[in-house]
């Protein structure tokens, strides 16, 4: 009898050389199985992460108080997405840096800024949110245009890639974090015809309030802009009657920007003044 065929403890050679074959493969095909179910499961967490991520970063529109958008994330609190650099980035999220401002209420603009975090809930911070679920570091990048990008290299931490390990990329656009703001002032409905100023209140970036100031003219018909520099979030608005056929007036007016190429609401613009004198001399037809 061959070698191949002698019996060793009841199996021949050849069956006990197939059976750890089988075995063989069959270990590599479950080990593949339970590999890509779990880059699958790191994948979708990864995912969950990043939305997360975007959500402290610009706020979730879908959280809503009274019907109006109540979540702004950061950008709403300090007015700027936070810089890429080392001293920022995304630990911002869960750390003040000292350059910002601490959140701060103004009672005499109805309005607040500041860092008021930490932006990611309990559960989120006791993950490292500064890497993916295959432990490796997020690139977040401000782009010049003030919008973001945040991106997962995926399963093998590499740029580009396909299945579980193409990269995920989420993008914030620079018109969901400032935008265009404008409106046009009435008086008692109908359209204003004077001399006023209007100054626009918002964080610097940095959660320190600033201003900008548009002066409006008898036949700008009360129509001001302000353009691609106002972030998103509660904002106040001074309106200054300077017109010498009126009384002299000023008017604080709160609101939150929610969309891109905002428009306030006419009926908070209303001074609610008629003028003192006659406005024919300045020309302009009132509609």
């Amino acid at each position: 009898m061959s070698d191949l065929c002698r019996k060793q403890g009841g199996y021949t050679i050849l069956e006990l050389t197939m059976s750890i074959l089988l075995t063989g493969i069959l270990l590599v095909g479950s080990i593949s199985v339970m590999e890509s179910s779990l880059d699958e499961n790191r994948f979708e967490s990864t995912l969950k992460r990043m939305e997360e991520i975007r959500n402290a970063l610009i706020g979730d529109p879908n959280i809503l108080k009274d019907g109006v958008r109540a979540s702004f994330g950061i950008v709403g609190d300090i007015g700027a997405l936070p810089a890429s650099s080392s001293e920022y980035g995304l630990a911002v999220l869960k750390t003040k840096p000292s350059s910002y401002q601490d959140w701060k209420m103004r009672p005499q603009l109805a309005i607040a800024s500041g860092w008021n975090g930490s932006y990611l809930s309990s559960s989120e911070t006791a993950l490292n949110y500064f890497k993916d679920a295959w432990n490796n570091p997020y690139s977040y990048t401000v782009t010049v245009d003030g919008g973001a990008t945040l991106i997962s290299y995926g399963a093998d931490g590499i740029e580009g890639g396909d299945g579980f390990k193409q990269d995920i990329r989420i993008s914030i656009p620079a018109n969901l974090v400032k935008t265009t703001v404008s409106g046009s002032i009435l008086n008692v409905g109908r359209t204003f015809e004077g001399v006023a100023t209007v100054t626009i209140i918002y964080p610097d970036g940095k959660g320190f309030l600033t201003s900008t100031i548009r002066n409006i003219a008898p036949c700008d018909l009360g129509f001001f802009s302000f353009s691609n520099v106002i972030p998103f979030g509660v904002r106040a608005l001074q309106i200054s009657v300077v017109d010498p056929h009126f009384p002299k007036k000023t008017m604080n007016v709160v609101f939150s920007i929610d969309k891109a190429n905002y428009v306030i609401p006419s009926n908070l613009l209303d001074i609610n003044m008629p003028p003192s004198t006659d406005l024919s001399s300045y020309g302009c037809v009132q509609p």
